[in-house]
């Protein structure tokens, strides 16, 4: 004798749902309560799902094909959904179970839910502090950006800026590297203006500030730059210039040679 009998489905039956569906956070579930109604479809409802499914062979096969559907489509509607999102979940899934339908399995059985959606007291602590957790990485990642944007904005604004700021980090470190090179091959790229046309000042700027770094790593070869300075600034009509360029070199050959 088989353990169920094998009678068909008759008229309308009802089943009190009590189920656990999936949020989009792991371990947290919306609580579902309701009742599913079922029945055998219509004539005209079986013949429009086709003959890609069958009937349904009895009434036990019947309530498990009705159930593996409200599960399933109750578990797609909520799984893309925050915890937080409750009231939303339960409107999504009333609207997806509202209506007539016939069963993925069995084309002449047709079902309709009425559920209610909520959250555990267990599972809203875990919500409220996976919301905590998420508040804090956003207002992280908020402040990061902000500073990016603020140094953007001032430090990297333009080239000149950008040097002075990166010599006061560089002198602030314990071993400073102050190698303009470095801050050519990793910070001038971030600069706003850096790919904007050079004008010629900047560029002439740029090649002096290049020459003195040349010039601290062989301090011999400074009195030769500066007495082409001097030449310059006097070939330019700039006494003031010239005499200032003639102190230095005075001050760097004693520096070099010691007090006379």
């Amino acid at each position: 004798m088989p353990l169920w009998p094998e009678r068909p489905l008759r008229g309308t039956r009802t089943i009190k749902l009590k189920m656990a569906a999936p949020t989009r956070v792991p371990g947290i579930s919306f609580k579902i309560r309701g009742r599913v109604r079922y029945r055998l479809a219509r004539l005209e409802t079986a013949s429009q799902a086709g003959s890609t499914t069958e009937l349904h062979p009895n009434a036990v096969a019947a309530r498990a094909a009705v159930l593996s559907d409200v599960h399933e489509i109750t578990r797609t509607v909520t799984e893309a959904l925050a915890p937080e999102e409750v009231f939303r979940a339960e409107q999504r899934v009333r609207v997806e179970l509202a209506n007539w339908q016939p069963t993925s399995r069995y084309r002449d059985v047709e079902f309709l839910t009425r559920i209610r959606a909520s959250i555990g007291r267990r599972d809203a602590v875990r919500a409220a502090q996976f919301a905590e957790m998420r508040r804090s990485a956003w207002m992280a990642s908020f402040v990061a950006e902000d500073a990016s944007m603020a140094a953007l904005n001032t430090h990297l604004s333009d080239v000149g800026r950008a040097r002075v700021w990166w010599l006061k980090q560089q002198l602030s470190q314990r071993e400073p590297d102050v190698s303009w090179k470095v801050f050519d091959e990793h910070i001038r790229p971030l600069i706003a203006d850096a790919h904007r046309p050079e004008r010629d000042v900047d560029r002439m700027a740029r090649i002096l500030v290049a020459s003195t770094d040349r010039i601290s790593e062989d301090p011999s070869r400074l009195p030769i730059l500066l007495q082409v300075m001097e030449k310059t600034f006097d070939f330019m009509k700039w006494p003031e210039l010239s005499a200032e360029v003639r102190e230095l070199r005075r001050t760097a050959v004693i520096d070099r040679d010691g007090d006379p």
